[in-house]
């Protein structure tokens, strides 16, 4: 019974895992596709919802995206 709620647990928290994932991907996405998100992303890096290790990989990810494109456009 007890390994049965331990496994429920370990689902739920992969489960919120991925949908973080999915949330840093969607602001990395607007964050630098305009500048309509920076109020929303700096008041939840205000309210501690995402860190500076979230705010890092959204910017690397993008970085990593603008060079592999820059490099197609040479």
């Amino acid at each position: 019974m007890l390994e049965d709620k331990v496994d429920k647990l370990k689902e739920a928290l992969n489960y919120f895992k991925e949908l973080w994932q999915k949330f840093i991907k969607f602001l990395q996405d607007k964050f630098f596709s305009s500048n309509k998100y920076d109020d929303l992303i700096d008041e939840l890096h205000e309210e501690e919802i995402i860190d500076d290790e979230d705010l890092e990989v959204m910017q690397d990810e993008f970085s990593n995206n603008y060079s592999k494109d820059d490099d197609l456009e040479r």
